[in-house]
């Protein structure tokens, strides 16, 4: 094999590397913003929570 067909075969799999690493990326800002989500909605329901108690 030689050099540029190493070459290519490198990028080609540095490519995929890259797609792989960018979809894990944006999953992991899916995940940040739904856990955001999640503590909002809990805090809601905290202060919802005590302000029944409160009564």
């Amino acid at each position: 094999m030689d050099n540029s067909t190493m070459i290519q075969k490198n990028k080609v799999i540095m490519d995929k590397v890259a797609l792989e690493l960018g979809h894990k990326e944006l999953v992991i800002l899916q995940m940040q913003s739904q856990i955001e989500d999640l503590i909002e909605e809990n805090t809601r329901l905290k202060n919802e929570a005590e302000t029944n108690n409160a009564k």
